[in-house]
């Protein structure tokens, strides 16, 4: 866990954003594994992540989101 979060700061700095997606889903779901993996706990926190992210993640966090429901 610890180790994802630079590098979601790094791709975000650098604009690399289907990178910042996959390291934020990858977080949410690791965390959500500890957490008891239950699906809608993912969701809760995925869309949290949303609210911290330049305005080109979203839509595509959106997607993915869908696909998680």
């Amino acid at each position: 866990m610890e180790a994802i979060e630079p590098i979601i700061a790094g791709t975000l700095e650098d604009k690399a954003y289907a990178e910042a997606i996959r390291a934020i889903g990858q977080k949410v779901a690791l965390e959500g594994n500890i957490q008891g993996n239950k699906p809608e706990e993912k969701i809760v926190m995925l869309e949290a992540e949303m609210a911290g992210v330049p305005d080109e993640v979203p839509p595509v966090m959106h997607a993915v989101l869908a696909n998680w429901t």
